[in-house]
């Protein structure tokens, strides 16, 4: 058999291929508080998608149906980082969601904001791009709020495209 101990995973990040294009899908959850081994306890229940044994104590980087995702955790910036590259981003950003609700569920009131990148060209583009609380933009649908500016670029960008380019149906 092959076991995993997250304690004994290499703290340095471990050099990996990665296709930095527009086309991206980027996500965090951001702490109040963030408990330690968060991303740990993610690399064990997902460990049958690592892709070519790359992982570390603060990340890993996962393969599902041509579709590669790479998971950070930031600890000092009390969040964990997703970007999601591939034929089936929403699908492989369904299932690492449901695995860090799962994990974020064990612990006793974790206050954690979801954030999602914005679309605009202008943050498509940049390192630094603009993100919004999904919240938000679901209260803007509820609203029947059709747009929301960017505070990058102050370029209108439409809410439900925003969502449904990242959420499955389902999540809607």
């Amino acid at each position: 058999g092959h076991y995993l101990a997250p304690q004994l995973l290499p703290v340095d990040e471990i050099e990996y291929t990665w296709n930095n294009n527009t086309e991206q899908l980027h996500y965090e959850y951001r702490y109040q508080f963030m408990p330690k081994g968060i991303l740990t306890r993610f690399i064990v229940k997902q460990h049958r998608h690592i892709y070519q044994s790359t992982y570390w104590r603060y990340g890993v980087l996962l393969e599902v149906n041509n579709t590669r995702a790479i998971i950070k955790e930031m600890y000092f910036d009390r969040k964990i980082s997703i970007s999601i590259e591939g034929e089936d981003k929403q699908e492989v950003l369904k299932m690492v969601r449901d695995t860090i609700q799962t994990i974020n569920q064990s612990y006793n009131n974790v206050a954690v904001t979801e954030m999602l990148q914005c679309q605009c060209l202008a943050c498509k583009s940049s390192s630094e791009p603009h993100f919004y609380r999904l919240d938000v933009l679901q209260r803007f649908i509820q609203r029947g709020k059709l747009h929301i500016d960017c505070e990058k670029s102050l370029d209108s960008v439409e809410v439900r495209q925003l969502i449904s380019a990242t959420l499955t149906t389902d999540e809607l």
